[in-house]
């Protein structure tokens, strides 16, 4: 029973520390240096991204890849 907390306690910490992550991951994805204009009519591309650093969108998918099952073991 003890092992069972412990192990709860650490996915609890993990999934406390991957939201903030996530939440970094998501500014740098959205914080668009100039104001942007939808080019389609469900919204999904956004005109600024053409003109961001591509660092920004590999850094951002990188932080999500490597920080879901931290987050996925929070939920368990």
């Amino acid at each position: 029973m003890n092992y069972k907390r412990k192990l709860n306690y650490i996915f609890a910490v993990l999934a406390a520390v991957a939201g903030p992550l996530y939440s970094l991951a998501d500014y740098l994805l959205e914080n668009l240096p100039v104001n942007s204009m939808v080019l389609d009519k469900y919204g999904v591309v956004e005109s600024a991204w053409a003109i961001m650093d591509v660092g920004r969108f590999t850094v951002s998918i990188t932080l999500a890849a490597i920080i879901t099952p931290f987050l996925v073991a929070g939920y368990i």
